[in-house]
């Protein structure tokens, strides 16, 4: 378990310094204007791509573990699941192409934002599966492939003045190049025999109300970008997105490297041995979630002005000083409630409440956003995720005790809190500096700081990691 969290780090660590150079690449070659155009054209491929494939691609995560010995009879169903969503998503694009003066775009971006779409969902399924079958290394060459033919191409077109749809092109290029290299069957060949209708039927039940959550999820990610374009202006959404884009890709892959190790094996063991052994795996998934994803969050928030110095563009910098302590915040409650508290919801196949929850989210992120962006700007944007986050959690929480009864994690969360503020104490004492060196110094005080006072208390029962043999359970 330990080991495979490690290689997952390593993945997550990885796609976070892909994410942090393509920031400070884009945010040097585009003006705010075309940064806007580029994270508004890519939030609305990711809306899409829920809407259209995230049904299939959780279906699959949740079912490959039951069809390890023939796995080819369930990716025969995926397989058609993909390519009727892709003829969907053909036909939607298709009647929206007459219309693109009503939206304001050129038909060659209508194109290129679906042919993003349909990659992105291609994608995500090709690392669901990498997941499901415990194949961190695939899993990885993956993510990297994406991040890092991105990043390269968007620099290439940017630099021969395509602007905004070059680093669009680039980010179609990364997802195409990913799934060509890495995947197993990256054409998705249909078999065009029979399928298991009642395995097809049982995974579009289970998967879609997954969507409507993901699409909530998303819409709480997102709906602040759009709504920052209508009501303030789109140059003023740069600053949020790339502020946004950057906690996001390193708080939330933190805590997602333990949540995709333990899933397939807190699944395994609720199928074969029961509520309480998976009751004891989902107690460490969470005291490492704590463990990791707070202290992270805390450091992120102090560090906030001299991070935003290091990575973006002297034209981004102030917003997303101002703007990144709130996200912060608001990524570490969204991802503790997805990876921990809204489990319960998928092991007992009720998650049907994850979608009401969603949307609940999404009514507060939506309301307090119209409320509060016309007086306040962007920094209103972030208090509207985390408010949206925290209504989500405690929700989560409150609607799945009767589902499944979680482990108390009160002493890890005070310890981890403690531990925290110490981290805090001392990276707040310690003189600002822009420079790389010095902020990797000031890191790894603040690691070593958190680490010292954690074992101490024992957060998450860390002593266990300095007994022999530790990595291989």
């Amino acid at each position: 378990m330990i080991l495979h969290s490690f290689l997952y780090f390593i993945v997550r660590a990885g796609n976070g310094i892909f994410t942090i150079a393509t920031l400070a690449v884009f945010t040097r070659l585009l003006s705010p204007a075309e940064y806007g155009v580029y994270a508004l054209v890519m939030a609305i491929a990711t809306v899409a791509s829920a809407v259209l494939f995230q049904w299939l691609n959780v279906a699959v995560g949740r079912f490959y573990p039951r069809h390890l010995v023939d796995p080819d009879k369930l990716m025969a169903v995926a397989a058609r699941g993909f390519w009727a969503a892709t003829a969907a998503a053909a036909l939607l694009f298709l009647g929206i192409l007459p219309f693109h003066e009503v939206f304001g775009a050129a038909p060659p971006l209508v194109g290129i934002l679906f042919l993003i779409t349909v990659a992105l969902g291609r994608f995500t399924l090709a690392l669901q599966v990498a997941n499901a079958q415990s194949a961190p290394v695939r899993y990885g060459m993956l993510s990297w492939a994406k991040s890092c033919g991105a990043l390269l191409a968007g620099f290439a077109l940017i630099h021969f003045g395509t602007g905004e749809q070059g680093a669009l092109l680039g980010s179609l290029a990364g997802l195409v190049f990913a799934v060509i290299a890495f995947s197993p069957n990256p054409q998705m060949r249909m078999v065009f025999g029979s399928v298991d209708t009642r395995l097809s039927a049982e995974m579009f039940r289970y998967g879609l109300p997954l969507t409507l959550n993901f699409l909530a999820i998303v819409i709480v990610d997102l709906a602040d970008r759009f709504m920052i374009g209508s009501l303030l202006g789109v140059a003023y959404v740069a600053p949020y997105a790339v502020a946004y884009d950057l906690v996001q890709q390193t708080i939330g892959p933190i805590m997602n490297f333990i949540f995709l190790a333990s899933f397939p094996a807190i699944v395994r063991v609720f199928e074969m041995e029961g509520d309480e052994p998976a009751r004891v795996h989902l107690y460490a998934l969470g005291s490492r979630l704590v463990a990791v994803g707070l202290p992270a969050a805390v450091a992120f928030g102090v560090l906030a002005s001299e991070i935003s110095e290091l990575v973006f563009g002297s034209d981004y910098r102030q917003d997303a000083a101002t703007i990144m302590p709130w996200l912060a915040a608001a990524i570490f409650v969204g991802a503790f409630k997805i990876s921990f508290l809204d489990v319960v919801f998928q092991l007992r196949h009720a998650t049907k409440y994850q979608g009401y929850i969603a949307l609940l989210m999404a009514a507060v992120n939506i309301i307090s956003n119209l409320l509060l962006l016309p007086h306040y700007g962007v920094i209103a944007a972030a208090w509207a995720t985390l408010a949206a986050f925290l209504v989500g959690a405690l929700a989560s929480w409150i609607v799945g005790r009767p589902v499944f009864s979680l482990p108390n994690l009160g002493n890890v969360f005070w310890g981890s809190a403690a531990a925290s503020a110490a981290m805090a104490a001392v990276l707040y004492e310690l003189p600002s500096s822009a420079g790389v060196m010095w902020l990797s110094a000031k890191l790894a005080l603040g690691v070593f700081t958190y680490a010292v006072v954690a074992l101490v208390l024992d957060v998450a029962d860390c002593r266990s990691l300095l007994k022999p043999g530790c990595l291989n359970d």
